[in-house]
């Protein structure tokens, strides 16, 4: 898991995009994918493994609680080599004195990012922000 971060218009996402195209032949699948229209992580989840599976999995058939769904995208991670990149992931942090904090509503993208940073698989999350996100760590404490 690698994170980008920096203010605003700097150029994280162009960065993000030229890292893609020069390693996307290291990977089976590179996937880009915005947080800023900030999307639920059940929504998210159901995109990423749609994509993974070539549309195999459909949301008529994906687990339905969010637990599932991250094992199966889990899955995916650890059968292919696969590049996914998150953009714009400082629209599901807080602002203010508790920025980096999951934002009320959004505290699943930390068990996402918990559980893809804890599981070995043979592929890469990318994420740009604005703000470092804590994610988890400070929940746990």
């Amino acid at each position: 898991m690698v994170a980008l971060l920096g203010i605003g218009g700097i150029g994280k996402t162009a960065l993000s995009v030229k890292f893609a195209q020069k390693i996307q032949d290291n990977f089976e699948y590179v996937i880009w994918r915005s947080l800023r229209e900030e999307p639920p992580v059940k929504i998210i989840l159901g995109n990423l493994i749609q994509f993974l599976s070539d549309k195999q999995e459909t949301e008529s058939n994906l687990p339905a609680s969010f637990s599932d769904r991250v094992s199966r995208l889990l899955y995916y991670l650890q059968n292919y080599r696969c590049l996914a990149i998150l953009d714009n992931a400082e629209s599901i942090l807080c602002s203010g004195s508790r920025a980096g904090l999951d934002r009320e509503g959004y505290e699943e993208y930390g068990e996402l990012l918990r559980r893809v940073g804890e599981v070995t698989h043979q592929s890469c999350l990318v994420l740009t922000s604005r703000k470092l996100p804590t994610l988890y760590a400070l929940r746990t404490v």
